[in-house]
């Protein structure tokens, strides 16, 4: 993993999966690495191969919201969701008193992960006030909130 992490300037280790060789070729077949090891359930015999594929396109197994950075925030902040598979996609950053501020996202989305940047303004375009923000993920597999703050 080392020599993968000083080959890969973003080295993500859930990249490394088992790969079937047919033909000179590799067929990603499953697995995710985690803590230093990878699991697949493999329903055909053949040859396989551990490998590291920086295109790898992770997807998560439940719908994840990470606190927003920076936090406390000022002027702006980057949001990051992931989702398990392909649907309807609400952001939405509320105020303490549950008002709707703006909209980041409303749209059909693939699975995988996301970043979003939120200026700290309103649909109106006008800059928010100091204070404590609420921004909620929804999806049908789940809905997410969590909590922010901008500081002038």
């Amino acid at each position: 993993i080392v020599s993968l992490q000083t080959r890969y300037f973003d080295f993500d280790e859930r990249k490394i999966g088992i790969y079937r060789i047919t033909d000179d070729e590799l067929t990603y077949v499953g697995g995710e690495g985690f803590n230093g090891s990878t699991i697949a359930q493999l329903n055909e015999f053949g040859k396989f191969v551990l490998a590291y594929n920086p295109e790898h396109v992770l997807v998560p197994k439940t719908v994840e919201l990470s606190q927003n950075y920076p936090n406390p925030f000022n002027p702006t902040t980057t949001i990051r969701f992931g989702l398990p598979v392909k649907g309807k996609v609400r952001l939405t950053v509320y105020n303490v008193l549950g008002q709707e501020v703006r909209q980041l996202v409303n749209e059909v989305r693939s699975e995988g992960y996301y970043r979003i940047v939120w200026d700290g303004k309103t649909k109106e375009n006008r800059q928010v006030a100091t204070g404590m923000y609420l921004y909620r993920l929804e999806t049908a597999k789940g809905v997410v909130t969590k909590k922010m703050l901008l500081i002038k």
